[in-house]
């Protein structure tokens, strides 16, 4: 097997092995290494190979925070044209199920072109403003002291189960134009990670996430058509008041998509990068003691889970052209995966960044958001939604510690890295 830039040995598992290993059929491997700390390939990979061509899957990775900015601002070069393109293909019955579901995806705000993607940011992007969202605050504090509620008398909670991932569900639903009657009938999978399409092991499973997925835009549909026949105080409703307005600003099927985009793209990271951040601080004692003595430290807190413990390690762009990145050339056409969590953890950029600092100045810098034209619309909703989360635990379970002992229980994609439960008690 050969690699550009091969790991030292004592390091971490030979990145060309793991790929192998991933890519291949055969994903019930034990998969050690990368898979059980990639934080540990990261910082190898900063130092040693920050732009490394993988020949197994002819994936270029990106290590350095002020690498991957330069990719992320040079959309012409750099095209988002591949961001929903699961970079291990999906086996022919899955393909099937997708096909048979009459699932009808288009280019939407996370892959469209240059051109149509500043004239929809600009439909779209009003409803998501900090200025737009802080109406949400009310609705989202009460969806959050309600979730709290329900578990607060139990002593000990999988705040993943129980809080972090209804709570952010619940959230997006809403925003959607969903009522509470209704929100047992969307699939918010909960412990079935969507993103395990991109490293599914069997054929079985990755026909179940697909059926999932299809679920999905048979739901995401019913509330866009809702939306279309009669537009409400929410996101969605917005939308079509523009179009009423303006009818060529979009079409029933992109509107669709846009249900379907934030359906699928929000909650998820937001309760795993809540998660990631609870357990650190909870694990180190005195940073969530501080936080709970100190709520004015919350928005900048948010900042720095933001920034440590995003769940999206990797995103893919696509090379238009030969180009250069970091000193290297890479070719027209070549799959590159910007490693997030590795810039958000760049020691030149972040000083002592493998630790969490909820007072770091630059913890805002963070690549958890993206950069440039693509910079994610969602940011001051996920802002707003994770800094309410944040209050109402700091001030209801000020005494909250981890239960039980042992390791994590990871989600483990090469894109992606959840947690699938945070057990927590209190007095």
């Amino acid at each position: 097997m050969g690699l550009t830039g091969t790991m030292p040995k004592g390091g971490a598992t030979r990145f060309d092995e793991l790929i192998a290993m991933h890519a291949s059929t055969s994903r019930d491997l034990p998969l050690a290494g990368y898979f059980a700390d990639p934080y540990r390939f990261f910082a190898w990979a900063r130092a040693e190979a920050p732009v490394l061509h993988v020949p197994e899957t002819d994936w270029w990775t990106v290590a350095r925070y002020r690498d991957i900015r330069a990719v992320f601002r040079d959309q012409e070069t750099f095209s988002s044209a591949n961001v929903r393109q699961p970079p291990v293909p999906l086996c022919p019955r899955a393909m099937e199920v997708y096909r048979s579901a009459g699932v009808r995806l288009e280019p939407t705000l996370a892959d469209e072109e240059p051109i149509t993607h500043r004239r929809n940011r600009r439909i779209f992007g009003r409803g998501l403003s900090a200025r737009s969202v802080a109406r949400y605050e009310p609705k989202i504090r009460a969806i959050v002291s309600r979730q709290i509620d329900g578990f607060i008398g139990d002593g000990q909670a999988d705040l993943v189960a129980r809080f972090l991932q209804p709570a952010a569900a619940r959230m997006t639903f809403h925003l959607l134009g969903g009522d509470d009657e209704e929100f047992d009938l969307a699939d918010w999978p909960g412990g079935m990670r969507r993103v395990e399409i991109l490293g599914a092991a069997t054929e079985a499973a990755q026909i179940s996430l697909v059926e999932m997925v299809a679920r999905l835009w048979s739901f995401s549909g019913k509330l866009a058509r809702a939306a279309i026949e009669n537009p409400g105080d929410n996101y969605l409703g917005d939308a079509v008041r523009m179009r009423r307005a303006d009818p060529s600003l979009f079409t029933d099927n992109y509107l669709h998509n846009i249900a379907f985009l934030l359906q699928t793209a929000g909650a998820d990271n937001q309760s795993h990068t809540l998660a990631h951040g609870i357990r650190a601080m909870l694990a180190e004692g005195a940073t969530w003691r501080r936080l709970c003595a100190d709520p004015g430290l919350i928005p900048n807190a948010v900042e720095e889970m933001l920034r440590l413990g995003t769940p999206l390690l990797a995103f893919p762009r696509l090379a238009t052209r030969d180009a250069e990145i970091g000193g290297r050339q890479v070719p027209a056409g070549a799959w590159i995966m910007l490693l997030l969590a590795s810039g958000n953890r760049d020691e030149t950029v972040f000083p002592d960044g493998e630790t969490m600092d909820i007072e770091r100045e630059n913890a805002r810098d963070h690549l958890s958001f993206g950069h440039g034209a693509h910079f994610c619309l969602g940011a001051p909703l996920t802002r707003l939604e994770m800094k309410i989360a944040l209050e109402e635990l700091t001030r209801r379970l000020p005494g909250m510690r981890l239960a039980g002992g042992g390791p994590p229980d990871i989600f483990r994609t090469f894109t992606f890295r959840g947690l699938k439960h945070l057990t927590v008690e209190w007095d």
